[in-house]
């Protein structure tokens, strides 16, 4: 099988720190400077230019002027940046390689592939939470990518209780950005992601793993029966879990939609 790339390398200035960096480094906890380098290689389908690499690099070179990485690693700037070229040149359903190091001397590597499914017309709607911990909470519901300007408005006309990301049957997030700003400038408000068992490992350590974030595991279309349990096992232990709570689709329709679908 034949596969062709494109590839671009720039570089950028940055001040970022491991604000919870191990004691053997803990000099990485304060902000210091780097050169970051980056190679990107892009999937193409046509031969004949269909990016044209010097036009992507400037482009490329435009974001990562105003870029800061802050608390960000290697393996997470090499994702913010495959997400904006993949949002930039409509690159979903091919496959990137982002390449990210510290002066050219250690760094990450990031494969990217957002299959074209995932791009979804980012929409609001409100409505009363009826699943899992959070039920009976005044929440917005957040399909697909929404700008941070569009949620906030909307957080500012209401007191919702939980703003929930990934609503509507699963719709992917991709801007995980978003989440974070929301939940700087509206700390006491409850955070959820729900997300596919199958994409879990595609959300940032940093979301995921953060304990003010409530993380929702969907297993879709998988038939539970009242004679299962679902076993979930690592290295602290074991979880079972065999009590269900069932809603029938009918809870749902009490839902408001608030703002329309991209392109309607």
């Amino acid at each position: 099988m034949e596969s062709t790339y494109i590839y671009i390398k720039t570089q950028f200035e940055g001040l970022h720190r491991y604000k919870n960096a191990p004691e053997e480094v803990d000099f990485l906890k304060h902000f210091h400077r780097h050169i970051f380098k980056v190679t990107v290689k892009i999937e193409v389908f046509d031969d004949d230019r269909e990016l044209e690499f010097i036009m992507v690099k400037r482009q490329l070179d435009k974001y990562l002027n105003q870029y800061e990485p802050d608390d960000k690693s290697c393996e997470m700037i090499a994702k913010d940046i495959g997400r904006y070229l993949i949002k930039k040149y409509d690159l979903y359903n091919r496959q990137l390689f982002i390449d990210v190091s510290e002066d050219g001397e250690n760094g990450s590597i990031v494969i990217l592939r957002i299959d074209k499914s995932y791009k979804k017309n980012g929409f609001l709607f409100e409505g009363v939470e009826v699943e899992g911990k959070y039920k009976g909470k005044f929440t917005l519901f957040v399909a697909g990518d929404v700008d941070f300007d569009i949620i906030k408005s909307y957080l500012n006309k209401k007191n919702y209780q939980q703003i929930y990301f990934g609503a509507n049957n699963q719709s992917v997030v991709t801007d995980y950005e978003v989440i974070k700003k929301v939940k700087e400038n509206y700390p006491d408000l409850i955070v959820s992601l729900e997300v596919l068992c199958e994409n879990l490992f595609f959300i940032p350590i940093n979301i995921l793993f953060n304990k003010n974030i409530h993380i929702i595991i969907t297993f879709k279309n998988f038939g539970i029966r009242e004679n299962m349990t679902i076993k979930i096992e690592n290295d602290e232990g074991i979880y079972c879990f065999s009590d269900y709570i069932f809603n029938d689709w009918v809870a749902y329709k009490e839902d408001k939609i608030l703002t329309k679908k991209r392109g309607e």
